[in-house]
């Protein structure tokens, strides 16, 4: 007890006891998972208990020969080993103590009168148990376990000759008792064991599959299919038949896997998942993705109440618009909303459709009315030809990024030509928490907007002017309908473009912020942006470039962040406002707006409370004895480079909005 119980493939351990039917308790409290790959043998029947709260590997190697054999995660107490002691022995025996969610895996061969396992997290492969010369029978073989949805029974199905698993799951043949209730293969997992069976999961799309052991796909880059237009793997599930079974991968690896289908829709490992199918447990190691729309490593298309949860992916990933390294596109419908957790994409991912709503995301391109948690990131370069571009996610609505026990961050840069962010390139409804930013972000292109002020200069005091915006965040490109952005942090550099003109580099674009590039009816709390440099035309603020419509910045600091805006461009030119306007006439000055907080604060019911500035506001530096034309861009400041309100509000109005 409390040594590590491990078994090499070499290695044999014999029990022996005086009499038939003793009983050998091997408590394992190392702290390490017991892992057995060499032989085990009782003599005179023994009954032999493995036991140990990290858990139990019996691998495919493995030669268990006993009476009986009981294998368990619980942590035991002292009272537990003197029941232990009195009372073990008979099949219905209860081992006491705590069980944990350590995973217990069976794969290796068994030979006993009778086997239990007892946790929640169980995988047996139910081929390799056997009484004597006989396949064990399901009432033989006890599972007791607090979750029956992590139970996976695995069995061969996949008919060689045929190369299908059609109809191999509709059997009535008794498994396991599972928490005393008969399992059958229709309960349990067909086993996935080489790329050819893997292929075959699309012969039955509403099976339950898993993989046996790790597969090399690289035979897939030579593949090619009867139309001699695509190459590679062909994606399990379409839009005319959607895969809506289960697959477990039990966290082995995929390597390698190609497709090369520039033309399609759809593209991944999966094609598209429908509602009601659970994906868990997936590792896709290297090999190449690319596709049309809705593209991603394991799905191009995701819908409805499908759960997708452990997912990690190194390929590159390539597609014209919704493409992402983990998921292409994900959508609710009438049947429930997607549950996406614990994805990891570390492969590059690329948008190649120019000037379009691209959707590029470092684990989901598209993504609306479901939810994002876990622990989730992405450290592979997110590029895209086309706007809302995003570490994590292109394009989301009504959706939640991130929660509050969970942490989702990007590490690597992203870039597009608008809507970009560190985080989510474009979000509305949308909540984004606990979330981090350490990449670059740009933006290389920009959009035409509207850009309105107040003036005495014109008749009806307003004017509106044309700029170029890029709308660039560490964590939000453009945040809007009633958006929230709470608990976030960014400390990669974010800026629009750039240009040269007459010797001296300006920023194409403006509206660019450390949090977000542009919130309009947004919230923001507890964002801190630091140690970076926001760049861009105009509206360029530590915390948000443009800020409008009804929302507060709340605890928002700016630290070390430097604040830098070369003025407002429109065709070939710099634009400008007048400023200190009056019945004598007044004063154009370059559009700027920069400031440590907020670039531009625009609107009666936005404000900004409990918010500091520890970084640099300014436009570009004198160089020489000249002031650059850009040096005289307008409206610096602190917290805010500038704020425009209705002149017409009266001053106590102002004060309410602002407290």
């Amino acid at each position: 007890m409390g040594q590590r119980l491990y078994v090499g493939a070499n290695a044999t351990v014999n029990f022996k006891g005086p009499e038939s039917g003793y009983n050998t308790l091997n408590y394992d409290a190392s702290g390490n998972m017991s892992q057995i790959y060499g032989a085990i043998n009782a003599n005179n029947n023994g009954n032999i208990y493995i036991v140990n709260p990290a858990g139990v590997e019996i691998s495919s190697s493995a030669q268990i020969n006993v009476g009986s054999l009981y294998v368990s995660n619980k942590k035991m107490e002292t009272k537990d080993f003197t029941d232990f002691q009195s009372n073990a022995g008979g099949a219905d025996f209860v081992l006491g103590g705590t069980t944990t969610d350590a995973a217990l895996m069976s794969l290796g061969n068994i030979n006993a009168d009778h086997v239990t396992f007892e946790g929640r997290r169980i995988v047996i492969d139910t081929e390799r148990l056997k009484s004597g010369d006989n396949k064990m029978t399901a009432e033989n073989i006890n599972v007791r376990t607090t979750d029956a949805g992590q139970v996976v029974l695995g069995y061969d199905a996949y008919d060689a000759d045929k190369k299908t698993y059609a109809g191999a799951n509709n059997s009535t043949e008794a498994l396991v008792t599972v928490n005393g209730k008969t399992f059958t293969k229709a309960d349990g997992y067909m086993w996935v064991e080489d790329i050819e069976q893997l292929q075959a999961v699309n012969t039955n799309r509403s099976g339950q599959y898993a993989l046996r052991n790790s597969i090399d796909a690289t035979a897939t880059q030579d593949w090619v299919d009867s139309s001699g237009n695509g190459k590679g793997f062909v994606s399990i599930g379409s839009k005319e038949n959607s895969f809506t079974g289960k697959f477990d991968g039990l966290d082995y690896n995929i390597f390698n896997l190609n497709i090369d289908r520039a033309g399609e829709s759809n593209v991944g490992l999966f094609g598209m998942v429908g509602s009601g199918s659970v994906i868990q447990n997936v590792i896709l190691v290297g090999g190449s993705i690319t596709g049309g729309f809705n593209v991603g490593a394991l799905a191009g298309s995701v819908q409805g109440s499908a759960q997708i949860s452990n997912i990690m992916n190194s390929a590159s990933v390539t597609g014209s618009s919704d493409v992402g390294g983990i998921i292409g596109s994900a959508a609710s419908t009438d049947q429930g909303k997607p549950v996406l957790e614990s994805l990891v994409n570390t492969g590059t991912v690329a948008g190649t459709a120019e000037n379009i709503e691209n959707n590029v995301g470092g684990l989901i391109g598209f993504l609306s009315g479901g939810n994002l948690s876990g622990t989730s990131y992405n450290l592979g370069g997110v590029t895209g030809e086309g706007y809302n571009v995003g570490g994590l996610v292109g394009t989301a609505s009504d959706a939640i990024l991130g929660g509050e026990d969970d942490f989702i961050y990007n590490r690597l840069n992203v870039s597009g030509k608008y809507n970009v962010g560190g985080i989510v390139g474009s979000m509305t409804n949308t909540t984004v928490q606990n979330a981090e930013n350490s990449g670059n972000v740009t933006a290389t292109g920009y959009t035409t907007g509207e850009y309105t002020y107040h003036t005495a200069h014109y008749a009806g005091g307003t004017k509106t002017e044309y700029v170029y915006v890029a709308n660039a965040g560490g964590i939000a490109g453009t945040a809007s309908g009633e958006s929230t952005i709470s608990k976030v942090q960014n400390s990669g550099n974010v800026s629009s473009g750039t240009a040269k003109e007459n010797g001296y580099t300006y920023y194409t674009a403006g509206n660019v912020g450390g949090i977000a590039g542009s919130a309009v009816d947004a919230n923001i709390t507890n964002a801190t942006n630091e140690e970076n440099d926001i760049r861009g035309a105009h509206n360029v603020g530590g915390i948000a470039g443009y800020f409008s419509g009804k929302g507060t910045i709340t605890t928002g600091i700016n630290s070390g962040g430097d604040i830098l805006a070369t003025g407002a461009r429109y065709g070939s030119g710099f634009v400008k406002e007048w400023v200190r306007a009056g019945d004598t006439g007044g004063e154009e000055a370059i559009i700027g707006n920069m400031g440590g907080i907020a670039g531009y604060m625009d609107g009666d019911d936005v404000s900004i409370v409990s918010s500091a500035n520890r970084g640099t506001v300014h436009s570009q530096d004198i160089t020489g004895n000249t002031v650059l034309p850009v040096s005289q861009a307008a409206n610096a400041g602190g917290i805010v480079g500038k704020i425009d309100r209705d002149a017409k509000n009266s001053i106590d109005k102002i004060k309410t909005v602002m407290k």
